[in-house]
Order: C-alpha cells, then sequence, then structure tokens
C-alpha cells in the first residue's frame, strides 16, 4: 500500500539524475538546482496527498505550540517593557 502511495517520490528521483545531465556549462546549474529540489518536493506532495506518516498531527501540533510560543513571548516582551515604563517614571 505504501509503495503505491510513494510512487509520487519514486517519479522525482530520475529528475534529479537526467535533468543534471542535459545542462552544459553556467547553464547547468538552473537544472541542477530543480533536480535537487524535485525529490523533496516529490516527498512532500506524497505525504500531504496520502497522509503518510500523520503529518497531519504534525504540522497541527507544530501550528499550535508556534502560536503559543509567539504569544508567550508578545506576552514577556510586553511585561518587559511595562516595568521599564514604571520605573523609569518612578526613578525619574
Amino acid at each position: 500500500m505504501h509503495i503505491t502511495r510513494l510512487s509520487i517520490f519514486f517519479l522525482g528521483l530520475p529528475l534529479a539524475g537526467v535533468i543534471p545531465a542535459i545542462g552544459l556549462g553556467w547553464a547547468a546549474q538552473i537544472p541542477l538546482v530543480i533536480g535537487v529540489l524535485a525529490i523533496p518536493a516529490a516527498v512532500g506532495v506524497a505525504m500531504l496527498r496520502y497522509r503518510l506518516y500523520d503529518i497531519d498531527v504534525i504540522i497541527n501540533r507544530t501550528l499550535v505550540y508556534g502560536s503559543l510560543t509567539l504569544m508567550l513571548a508578545l506576552v514577556y516582551f510586553g511585561g518587559v517593557t511595562a516595568t521599564q515604563a514604571l520605573l523609569r517614571t518612578l526613578t525619574s
């Protein structure tokens, strides 16, 4: 079952080998970059399309913990700024 689902990944492998062989000279860098980026793009498409490796749970947790960390950092920064302003007015 996973072999058929990961077939998109295996479609990206020939691009990584064939495309860099086509380019010559300075133009070889462009197909090389396209060929190298084809593998992670194929893996990403396969993971999102067929829900491999429970990626939905990982994305959800990443978004939740990332937003929680951002909110805590903003609260901390706001508290430090407010305390600084308060102490500045009391000591001046």
